[in-house]
């Protein structure tokens, strides 16, 4: 882009502007002349309800130390014998086979 009709202290007073013509230039003397404003953001139900779950999903432990304990338990007393139709569906479902 060739600009041409304005001189850099020009453009660069364009980006020295706030909010309604509040400048930044720093001189100190700029005054506001709106009042403040402030965003609001409203959800929909639905997007209250997936907050909801969402935070209850990343309060919840990535790990299920009791169902941890209670298979490490079986493993070592050689009391485990997982269904081999259900680690086979289990597989097909994650892509393994």
């Amino acid at each position: 882009m060739i600009i041409q009709s304005k001189l850099p202290t020009e453009i660069a007073g364009a980006y020295q502007q706030g909010p309604a013509g509040v400048g930044r230039g720093g001189t100190g003397t700029a005054t506001r002349t709106e009042t403040a404003r402030s965003d609001r953001v409203t959800l929909s139900e639905q997007g209250e309800e997936l907050r909801r779950l969402l935070k209850a999903v990343q309060g919840a432990p990535d790990i299920r130390e009791e169902k941890v304990r209670q298979l490490r338990e079986a493993v070592q007393q050689g009391t485990y014998q997982p269904s081999t139709a259900e680690l086979v569906e289990r597989l097909i479902q994650a892509g393994g086979i």
